[in-house]
């Protein structure tokens, strides 16, 4: 599948998920937050990373910037709105262990098999496999901590 195709329909289908969830569930404060978390951490990893040290880049390398912001606005919060609605109703430790390995293994077998395969990002000095898998390993807990500080402070002042 050519880079270009692959990167549209991705986006596409993340703007679908994104307008369904918004349309048919009621669109959370809690929502907002983590749906602009994955945005901030999205854009400020590929700034570094992609831009700054140019460890990767998306499908053309000549206008990089453009992809990677429609991106850091559609794509990476819409998964960060599906992580959001599906954040486990049982919030004990293991069933949020289980939550974090489901999220890390999905994201970098994702990245393996849509992403790499289809030049949707063009690794130059990354690998997925370890640096993808440890920003997932290390990224994923940081978000869910976030999520419930965030959850405990709305629940206080309601």
């Amino acid at each position: 599948m050519e880079a270009h195709i692959a990167y549209w329909l991705l986006f596409a289908a993340m703007l679908f998920t994104t307008i369904i969830f918004i349309a048919t569930k009621r669109f959370r404060f809690i929502d907002l937050i983590v749906y602009l978390l994955f945005w901030a951490f999205s854009g400020s990893s590929d700034l570094v990373l992609s831009i700054q040290f140019q460890m990767y880049y998306y499908v053309n390398n000549k206008v990089n910037i453009i992809y990677a912001v429609l991106y850091n606005f559609i794509v990476y919060p819409s998964f960060g709105l599906i992580f959001s609605r599906l954040f486990p109703q049982k919030r004990d430790i293991l069933n949020l262990i289980k939550y974090n390995i489901l999220w890390i293994v999905f994201n970098t077998v994702f990245e393996l098999i849509y992403v790499k395969a289809t030049g949707t990002i063009v690794y130059l000095k990354w690998l997925i496999i370890p640096h993808s898998l440890l920003f997932y390993s290390v990224c994923m807990p940081l978000i869910t901590v976030y999520y419930l500080l965030i959850e405990n402070r709305l629940k206080k002042s309601l």
